[in-house]
């Protein structure tokens, strides 16, 4: 039972509730990639994710900074050679 307990704290969401959990696993793939043009977006999107995961405040404020820095700067795109 200690080495489950070990395993699942090292998940970094073994805090949260397993139905919370259960609604996260449709972005366990990743999501797609896309511009956000202007801030608006921004703070669209954030509202969205926040009213379905409020528990998830601060990851959510997070991803809404990273939203606006993307509306007021151009897309790096990364290559692998």
């Amino acid at each position: 039972m200690r080495l489950l307990e070990r395993a699942q704290s090292k998940t970094g969401m073994y805090h949260l509730s397993e139905e919370d959990r259960a609604r996260l696993t449709p972005l366990r793939g990743g999501l797609p990639i896309a511009k956000i043009t202007i801030e608006h977006e921004a703070d669209e999107i954030a509202a969205a994710l926040h009213a379905e995961m409020p528990w998830m405040a601060p990851a959510t404020e997070a991803v809404w900074h990273g939203l606006c820095a993307s509306a007021q700067q151009p897309l790096t795109i990364f290559r692998r050679h």
